[in-house]
């Protein structure tokens, strides 16, 4: 993953909680926005790795890992 996000910081899928469809998941949305602004890294994906989701934020030149889950777990745990 490491060489794969060098290579082409943009890659993986778009992260699927960007539309809220509830109250609780705006706050959690809110949140994660937060964090990735507050590294000036405002562009959001997810990488599927095995039975798992990596969420990361991006530049064009810089990738920072922000959480992880598996993909049982309902939603992103993020520490600030």
């Amino acid at each position: 993953m490491k060489m794969m996000l060098a290579w082409s910081p943009a890659s993986g899928r778009p992260a699927r909680f960007l539309k809220p469809n509830s109250a609780q998941a705006s706050l959690r949305l809110a949140a994660v926005q937060q964090l990735a602004q507050s590294a000036g890294l405002p562009q959001l994906r997810e990488f599927v790795i095995g039975s798992h989701l990596v969420l990361c934020a991006h530049s064009d030149t810089e990738v920072v890992l922000l959480s992880l889950k598996h993909h049982r777990q309902l939603s992103y745990i993020t520490h600030q």
